[in-house]
């Protein structure tokens, strides 16, 4: 009976992940696209000059029309390290997608109190057809690694308003939803879902609970102009 904690074995998580690794093993072993792969990683100068001024390069400027610069990273590290060998970055997506499981299912278990709602929302996340391009396709590592920061954001801003509002949380928050608009712009709507995220737990929608969401809603404006 110790096993079990609201019906939900203590394995479960687990069980989902590795579920889903079983399903993703494959890609691991797949090669380059000639869909928006030479662009960003076979002809991609960007990539390949490990040094402060490639980094800097990277940061301050534009890659097929988008601005994801902590994407970019990954991908010099990865070329630095292993070239164009293709299984490294296709591991590195299925990482981040299992890592992507597990927090999904630490901020569904925190945001409802249950596992068994935990367990289904992580694994209906896990292994939705949706995720497979994000996760099987190199040039999508934007959609994973963005996501990665967005969801740690989210647990970040439950563990702000559990405890009791502590200062620590709320910049913890704020700066991994930096590094998610630095992965991909799509991070721009996470304000939107803190005032969701609020009105589910029940905290009375304020002028101080507005005005903790403007630090927020700033970068998203800046980062949405920015990538028009």
């Amino acid at each position: 009976a110790k096993e079990f904690v609201f019906g939900v074995p203590k394995w479960g998580p687990v069980a989902v992940l590795l579920f889903t690794a079983l399903l993703y093993s494959r890609a691991i072993f797949n090669g380059f696209t000639s869909f928006d792969d030479n662009s960003y990683i076979l002809e991609n100068p960007l990539i390949k000059n490990f040094s402060w001024n490639g980094v800097k390069d990277i940061f301050t400027s534009f890659c097929i029309g988008n601005y994801h610069p902590l994407t970019l990273l990954t991908y010099l590290l990865e070329y630095t390290c292993f070239g164009l060998d293709p299984l490294p970055y296709h591991l590195m997506n299925v990482l981040l997608h299992l890592l992507n499981t597990w927090i999904v299912f630490k901020f569904a278990e925190q945001l409802s109190g249950k596992r068994v709602t935990a367990l289904v929302v992580s694994l209906l996340f896990a292994v939705h057809p949706m995720h497979v391009e994000s996760v099987a396709w190199i040039s999508e590592r934007k959609d994973v690694l963005y996501s990665l920061f967005y969801l740690l954001s989210l647990l970040y801003y439950l563990h702000f308003l559990s405890s009791g509002l502590h200062t620590k949380y709320y910049i913890g928050a704020l700066l991994l939803f930096l590094a998610s608009l630095f992965s991909k712009s799509a991070a721009v709507t996470l304000p939107v879902l803190l005032i969701a995220i609020d009105m589910y737990k029940g905290r009375i929608i304020s002028t101080r609970s507005l005005l903790e969401k403007v630090p927020f809603l700033l970068l998203s404006v800046l980062f949405g102009i920015l990538n028009l």
